[in-house]
C-alpha cells in the first residue's frame, strides 16, 4: 500500500547498471536520437527503445530515469520520454505475469499524487506491447540501416514516389541499384512504408505513401 505524504517529488539519480537483474539482461542500445549508447536493464527496455526511434512523435527519451520520491513513496520508471509538442511523461512497464488492474488502486493514486506535482506517468502491461513480429522488423530496419547513405536513401524515396502506383518490393528496389542499408534507412525514416505486421522479405512492398 502506498502512503502518499505532501512533499514535493524529488528526483533520485540511479545507481550505474553493470549487471541485470536475475533472468534479464544488460544492453547498450545505439540511439541514434540521442547520440549515445542507451543501457537497458533488459531486453523489453531495448525492444521500447526501437519503437521510441521510430516514433515521429518522441522527440528524445531516458531509460531507467532518476526514482521520483516523495514521502512515504517513490516511483521506479522505465522511460521519461519527451514528445516533440514538448510534453514529458514517465513510463513503466508491467511484468508479464501481471495486468494493471491488478495494481489499479494504488497505481491511481499514485498517478493522481504526482499529476498534483505537474508529472504525467503511465503504466504498460504486457498487452500494451507491440507485436513481437512489428518489434522484429523494426530492429532489422533499424540495425540494418547503420552505415547507410542518408542522401541516398532519400533519392530512393522520390524514386518509389515517381513509380507507378508508387510501390515496389525490396528485391526490385536492389535490382534498381540501391543498398539494404539505403532502403531500410528510408522505410525507418519515415519516407518509405511497409506492413510493419508482415515479415520482412525481399518480396516485402515497399510504398512511397503511408499504408
Amino acid at each position: 500500500m502506498l502512503v502518499l505524504g505532501s512533499s514535493h517529488v524529488q528526483k533520485v539519480p540511479r545507481q550505474p547498471l553493470n549487471k541485470g537483474r536475475p533472468g534479464s539482461r544488460v544492453t547498450f542500445f545505439p540511439s541514434r536520437k540521442l547520440g549515445h549508447p542507451i543501457t537497458c536493464g533488459n531486453l523489453t527496455q531495448a525492444d521500447l527503445c526501437v519503437h521510441l526511434e521510430y516514433s515521429s512523435e518522441v522527440d528524445s527519451y531516458e531509460c531507467r530515469p532518476a526514482i521520483l520520491q516523495f514521502e512515504g513513496s517513490h516511483f521506479k520508471a522505465d522511460f521519461c520520454i519527451t514528445l516533440s509538442d514538448g510534453s514529458s511523461s514517465y513510463l513503466k512497464l508491467l511484468p508479464y505475469n501481471v495486468q494493471y488492474q491488478e495494481h489499479d488502486d494504488e497505481c491511481h493514486k499514485l498517478k493522481l499524487r504526482l499529476r498534483d506535482e505537474g508529472i504525467t506517468v503511465a503504466w504498460l502491461a504486457s498487452d500494451d506491447l507491440p507485436s513481437p513480429l512489428q518489434t522484429s522488423n523494426l530492429r532489422c530496419l533499424y540495425y540494418y540501416s547503420f552505415g547507410a547513405n542518408q542522401r541516398l536513401a532519400q533519392s530512393l524515396c522520390k524514386y518509389v514516389m515517381g513509380l507507378k502506383g508508387q510501390r515496389a518490393t525490396v528485391e526490385m528496389l536492389l535490382a534498381y541499384g540501391a543498398c539494404t542499408a539505403d532502403i531500410y534507412l528510408a522505410i525507418f525514416l519515415g519516407g518509405l512504408h511497409v506492413h510493419l505486421d508482415q515479415k520482412l522479405s525481399p518480396q516485402s512492398m515497399v510504398y512511397g505513401r503511408p499504408v
